[in-house]
């Protein structure tokens, strides 16, 4: 609500304190944390923000994924991680990173083919 109201500082503080906690929630709240949280880091400066959404989008917490969302803005935050590092990265380091990307898609649009709206 406050991001969308472009309150970002208002909607970053909120969410900073609903993440220190969303391992006490149940699953479907803790992927509604996740998904803003991550989302509105998506937003800040590379690497801050993509390092944030990664950090947000890991392997446990994106075992519970019933829409395929939090799989799709994972693909996003290492979208803009190839993108940050591409001129530093070798040809392995870049096909790691798009493999990653495609892995997230595949998986988010399998879940809900409604993802392709993103």
């Amino acid at each position: 609500m406050f991001a969308a109201n472009k309150q970002l500082d208002t909607a970053r503080k909120v969410l900073d304190q609903a993440v220190v906690g969303r391992g006490t929630v149940a699953p479907d709240i803790r992927s509604r944390i996740t998904l803003d949280a991550a989302n509105l880091s998506l937003y800040d400066k590379p690497p801050g923000g993509y390092t944030r959404g990664l950090e947000l989008l890991d392997n446990d917490t994106l075992k519970y994924d019933p829409k395929g969302a939090l799989h799709i803005l994972r693909a996003c935050a290492n979208g803009q991680r190839y993108r940050h590092l591409e001129s530093d990265l070798n040809d392995a380091g870049k096909a790691n990173i798009r493999q990653l990307v495609l892995d997230d898609l595949k998986r988010g649009l399998s879940v809900n083919p409604e993802n392709q709206k993103w």
